[in-house]
């Protein structure tokens, strides 16, 4: 049986027919434009910069990581300079010692203690009393701050990579030892700005006395207790750290310049507090940034 032309010509009209036309096709624009993210509502920009953000375990995260920053500099620092640049008792503790035992202390080391804890002292004044002017939870201010310190500690770090190892009382040691004090008095005022005294990134004493004294220390559920625990462990990590890199001090200070840059990006996703019509208080709900942005 053979076809003959006129049910050839309706076969190339019914597959003609089935293909889109170019007006039927969706325009090179609309599919691009579905494949861009959608920009967030108006104001919500600012909005994200100006809000609180929330006390919750995203917070305490990054309070903990900046607990083994601490411990890192802490250990880089006695072990170069004989001084701390964040936990300053042990530096009061050497001003005793400097007057009665000077001799069991590191030659000039009484320049060193005086530039920590000077340095610390005008940091704390500093970032204590602009942070009541702005709000201490506000993740603007959290995000300044933070890079304040980041960018102080790469300072630091590029002075101790143009330097030779072992000058530990000399104007490169001073400077370093004051930058370092003034940017880690910015870290424990944002701690204890945020609400969150007990991890205050720096004194694990009291965590340790909070702990064994908690009633209820033997309790599976017990938030609390294991914050502080993590606290301790944290700060332990970090002087590990801290002391295992001493082969290359630049690169230690490298290292935490890194981890207070990442702390300074995270800040951008912890949810933020939103006011809650409906309870009709100043606290507000805790809101993940997507939905302060695009309402998602």
């Amino acid at each position: 049986m053979s076809l003959d032309g006129p049910h050839i010509d309706d076969l190339a009209e019914r597959e003609l027919s089935a293909c889109p036309s170019p007006a039927e096709s969706p325009s090179r624009s609309s599919s691009t434009s579905r494949m861009l993210p959608p920009r967030p509502k108006p104001g919500a920009l600012s909005l994200l910069f100006s809000q609180d953000v929330a006390s919750d375990w995203w917070l305490e995260s990054q309070l903990l990581f900046m607990t083994a920053i601490t411990g890192i500099l802490d250990a880089i620092t006695f072990t170069e300079y004989h001084v701390f640049t964040t936990k300053q008792t042990g530096n009061f503790l050497n001003i005793a010692l400097y007057v009665f035992s000077k001799e069991r202390l590191a030659p000039k080391i009484e320049q060193t203690i005086a530039v920590s804890i000077s340095s610390f002292l005008i940091g704390s004044f500093i970032f204590g009393q602009l942070a009541h002017k702005v709000r201490t939870r506000k993740r603007g201010w959290l995000i300044m701050t933070t890079l304040f310190q980041a960018t102080l500690v790469l300072v630091v770090a590029l002075i101790a990579r143009s330097g030779v190892r072992g000058d530990g009382t000399g104007p490169r040691a001073l400077a370093i030892v004051g930058l370092l004090s003034f940017a880690q008095a910015g870290q424990v005022s944002l701690a204890i700005g945020v609400g969150m005294a007990e991890l205050n990134t720096t004194m694990i004493t009291g965590a340790i006395i909070s702990t064994l004294g908690d009633p209820n220390i033997f309790r599976r559920s017990n938030h609390a207790r294991d914050r502080r625990i993590l606290f301790v462990v944290f700060y332990l990590a970090g002087c590990f750290g801290g002391t295992a890199m001493d082969v290359n001090t630049s690169w230690t200070f490298f290292l935490a310049f890194g981890m207070k840059m990442a702390v300074c990006a995270s800040f951008l996703f912890t949810p933020g507090m939103v006011a809650d019509l409906e309870k009709q208080d100043d606290k507000g709900t805790a809101t993940p940034v997507s939905h302060i942005l695009w309402g998602d």
